[in-house]
């Protein structure tokens, strides 16, 4: 179960890719996205062999996906300033109100998830049982590609800002 939860994530990862790399500010895939360009979902669904229909599906699904990622991710980091701001600002900062604000933050992310999850499943059944087994085996290939980004470049690279507890910088 745990191997199909993982798979089902990864493919999620390679389809979504294109869609998170606009939406993020920074290179990688967590935080940026800058590795994969738009056309990524037209490559991919050449490689499985999408029909047009498929394929406009696929689209609207990502189109969509695309849309509530924007809107929540703006969301979120709202919040999380919001956070910093009342921790770093607030004369009378009380533990009750601090845990409602995490907790505020993690419903956000939660219905992040869930449109993750409603995407991956929406495209999971557009695809064939071939398809979605080609799918797999792409992220089993793409997954087994060198470690970590090259010298330089994303999370852990060079340039790197360092960060405190709420995302903001050390001390925030």
């Amino acid at each position: 179960m745990k191997t199909r939860t993982v798979l089902a994530a990864t493919v999620f990862v390679l389809l979504a890719a294109p869609l998170l790399a606009v939406a993020q500010p920074r290179g990688g895939f967590g935080p940026g996205g800058g590795r994969f360009g738009p056309g990524r979902v037209e490559r991919i669904g050449q490689e499985l062999g999408l029909n047009p229909d498929q394929m406009q599906k696929v689209r609207a699904a990502s189109t969509e996906f695309h849309r509530q990622r924007i809107r929540l991710g703006a969301q979120i980091e709202e919040a999380r300033l919001n956070l910093r701001e009342y921790l770093a600002n607030e004369r009378n900062v009380t533990e009750d109100r601090a845990r409602e604000m995490v907790a505020a933050i993690g419903q956000i992310e939660t219905q992040l998830h869930q449109a993750r999850v409603t995407f991956l499943v929406r495209v999971r059944a557009l695809l064939t049982p071939p398809q979605w087994r080609r799918a797999l085996e792409m992220l089993e290939e793409h997954r087994d590609g060198p470690p970590g980004p090259p010298e330089g470049r994303g999370p852990m690279g060079p340039g790197r800002r360092p960060r405190g507890p709420f995302g903001g910088p050390p001390g925030a």
